[in-house]
């Protein structure tokens, strides 16, 4: 009895409009994230200065340890 009031429960709803602008404030998070990405990933360098200039270990240096 109890899983037939459930069925019918379920049955009647619809999706509301509260939905739709959750869904919509997530496209716009989705798109405001990635235009945020964009612009942080446009200031990175493209080339670094040597590691022996920074005092860095080689890579090689560690791959054989």
């Amino acid at each position: 009895m109890t899983a037939q009031l459930l069925a019918a429960a379920t049955e009647d709803r619809e999706a509301s409009p509260i939905a739709l602008v959750v869904i919509l404030c997530l496209g716009i998070a989705v798109v405001l994230l990635i235009r945020s990405m964009n612009k942080h990933l446009r200031k990175v360098r493209t080339s670094f200065p040597d590691q022996a200039r920074t005092g860095l270990p080689d890579q090689k240096d560690e791959e054989s340890a």
